[in-house]
């Protein structure tokens, strides 16, 4: 939830303002909610109203309710300290932004408004929080942008482009949610568009360490109440001068130092210059660094070799990190990098979205737990531990359901379970288009199942529906065909469902093609690949010998999958053909 404040002196205009941000941000499909702070006593109740008659008896707390709104009311006491900005918070339900008018002295992201109508100075010019000022002076100084406090949709476009950029992730889904089934076969950017579209976020959010962040998924904008680096300061070891001094001479006095952790404070005057180390900072009134290799130093006197550039191994102020620049958007998978970003601006404690909860189940009377002897007929259920490996890999809950026997009241109260613990449950073993199959009937008794047709090889018809209200996605029982199906539909599914902001499939890499094949168009296949170099230090592309999608040993054999498009019927061996490594696709 973005937190954004509206701020200034009293009779500046805030309140006029925010009521028109709030419809404009509302016609921009974004839900808001907002705070205001009351410096003096207040009430929204009236005497002689049974909710009066409450609070005056002497309850702590009144809600009061009808079919409209509700609304609660808490008594501060003599004894009680006025609530904090941060306690508030948590009163209120998930809202894409929420908007503060007051509470000017707390630290988070604001916009000023400011029409000069009394004798006080701008909070900007003291206020590092504040990120943007808008006013109706047609000049004013400020390094941050200035806006007309009279164009609430500039304003608007303003907060969206700065804080939410990505789509609403509380506002009302009216897709389809039932995964009903395309008429026509579907290409696969076309099947991952249909469920992205048909899929909501599900899962809350909470508040973590940094510490335990990778890997997560953030659950809101994270901006800069700093400047990076905050502090001019020098890029190398050296000597710092006033630019101008240059004129007169090329030699300087050294007058003190400036280390990294502990400035020169004092005054530089003309011929002057103080050794500095780098990530120092800059001494007041120097603007250019020469370069300790580029001086020859005698006594506490220096020479320059040559003349530089006004500037020169000065880092300013900022350069890195703005206030208020958006350092990380909201659903963004954090990495170790975005971690010391966080770090750097002073951040211990992010919220993210709270991890996906899978229910994970395998059916059929063939499969036996690895370990178990085998009875006549029957093999050890591998797809399941590979999944489950791979949806911890993706960050998810997992809950191991075990292998479901063919029974039709076993299997149904089995998903039925784990519809109500899961945000997803995903079955592996094949769920048959038949009428005699026992997960379809168990899925259709309690939810809806739809068969989704791909064009794509190996790995179709895809399984798809509801249990109650709980996506499910029933894969395919042969182990390449499980594999394939999960990376190009039940990641992206994943994505969605824990709050990411876009799915980006795994980039391929271009190589040499060693092998000759024929291959039927319209339909993309994926054929298991090892990516390595030949004799002359070439990156070629091998392919297994059998396209058989049960073969699970040509899963560990190959390094990645090559990707064979729609339109291509014939590969020769030395085309140059898409290859995804595992690596990619395991992100």
């Amino acid at each position: 939830m973005i937190v954004l404040g509206i701020s200034g002196w009293s009779g500046n205009g805030k309140t006029t303002l925010l009521v028109k941000l709030i419809p404009a941000l509302i016609d921009r499909g974004y839900s808001v909610s907002t705070i205001k702070h009351a410096h003096h006593k207040f009430d929204v109740d009236r005497p002689g109203k049974d909710s009066f008659r409450h609070r005056e008896a002497g309850a702590k707390e009144v809600l009061i309710s009808s079919s409209a709104r509700w609304a609660l009311m808490h008594e501060t006491r003599a004894i009680e300290e006025e609530a904090e900005l941060a306690d508030l918070k948590k009163h209120l339900s998930p809202v894409d932004i929420l908007l503060i008018e007051g509470f000017k002295n707390e630290s988070f992201p604001k916009i000023e408004v400011w029409r000069n109508v009394r004798d006080t100075p701008p909070l900007y010019l003291n206020d590092p929080s504040v990120i943007a000022v808008a006013t109706d002076q047609k000049i004013i100084d400020a390094n941050i942008p200035v806006l007309d406090i009279d164009d609430s949709e500039t304003l608007a476009d303003f907060i969206v482009d700065r804080f939410l950029k990505t789509p609403s992730l509380t506002a009302q889904s009216t897709a389809n949610d039932c995964y009903a089934a395309p008429d026509q076969m579907l290409s696969v950017e076309a099947a991952r568009a249909e469920i992205i579209n048909q899929t909501a976020l599900c899962v809350g959010s909470e508040t973590i360490s940094i510490e335990d962040a990778e890997g997560r998924i953030l659950e809101r904008n994270i901006t800069s109440n700093l400047m990076l680096p905050p502090h001019d300061n020098s890029a190398v070891d050296g000597f710092a001068f006033r630019h101008a001094d240059l004129e007169n001479a090329l030699r300087f006095d050294v007058i003190g130092r400036s280390a990294a952790g502990s400035p020169y404070t004092g005054p530089v005057a003309n011929g002057q210059c103080v050794q500095i180390f780098t990530g120092a900072v800059m001494p007041r009134n120097c603007d250019t660094v020469v370069m300790v290799e580029d001086v020859t130093l005698t006594d506490a006197t220096i020479e320059l070799s040559a003349r530089l550039k006004a500037g020169s191994n000065r880092r300013k102020s900022g350069e890195d990190v703005r206030t208020g620049d958006v350092v990380l958007k909201a659903g963004s998978k954090i990495r170790p990098q975005d971690i010391g970003r966080l770090a750097s601006i002073g951040i211990n404690n992010v919220g993210v979205f709270k991890k996906l909860k899978v229910g994970l189940l395998s059916t059929g009377d063939e499969l036996a737990e690895p370990g178990q002897a085998l009875a006549a007929g029957q093999i050890y259920d591998s797809n399941r531990y590979m999944l489950r490996s791979l949806l911890i890999k993706f960050g998810c809950e997992v809950t191991d359901y075990s292998i479901i026997p063919d029974q039709l009241d076993r299997i149904q109260n089995t998903l039925g379970d784990a519809a109500r613990s899961s945000d997803l449950v995903i079955s592996s073993g094949g769920v048959s288009m038949g009428d005699e199959d026992h997960v379809k009937a168990a899925i259709e008794a309690q939810g809806e199942l739809n068969f989704w047709r791909i064009a794509i090889k190996p790995g179709r018809p895809l399984a798809l529906g509801k249990i109650q209200k709980t996506p499910f996605i029933g894969l395919p029982g042969n182990p390449v065909a499980a594999l394939v199906c999960t990376l190009q539909f039940v990641r992206p599914l994943i994505a969605r469902l824990r709050g990411e902001n876009e799915f980006e499939p795994a980039l391929p890499v271009f190589a040499k093609a060693a092998f000759s094949m024929h291959k039927k168009k319209g339909r993309k296949e994926w054929l298991r690949g090892r990516y390595a170099l030949n004799s002359q230090s070439q990156p070629v592309v091998e392919k297994f010998h059998s396209e058989g999608s049960g073969l699970i040993t040509s899963l560990t054999w190959a390094n990645g999958l090559i990707e064979l498009d729609e339109d291509c019927d014939h590969i020769s061996e030395g085309d140059l053909i898409k290859f995804i490594p595992f690596s990619g696709l395991f992100e």
